[in-house]
């Protein structure tokens, strides 16, 4: 991980989300694949307020993964064998 990803900012943050929801917008009925790994524990921000707020623009849409670690987060795809298959992810109160 890069020092730029060092601090949280809230105006990177903030359009990130903007860019997420525009997205969701124009694929409705998508299912979204989560591929975050364990950076997700690499960075306090990222866990919250990050990914607290995307998922909550998530409502409606199917979580899908390609597997999860032995901590219950989705694999990223640098991690996993070519023939990993997609899968429903559930979170746990812990990778939430």
């Amino acid at each position: 991980m890069t020092d730029e990803l060092k601090d949280f900012d809230e105006k990177i943050h903030k359009t990130n989300l903007e860019k997420i929801k525009a997205i969701l917008a124009e694929f409705k009925n998508s299912d979204i694949l989560l591929c975050y790994g364990g950076v997700l524990n690499k960075r306090k921000y990222l866990k919250e307020p990050c990914l607290k707020d995307i998922l909550k623009l998530f409502d409606g849409h199917k979580i899908k993964c390609l597997g999860t670690t032995k901590n219950g987060l989705p694999k990223h795809p640098s991690r996993i064998s070519t023939k990993s298959e997609i899968i429903d992810f559930k979170f746990k109160t812990d990778n939430k």
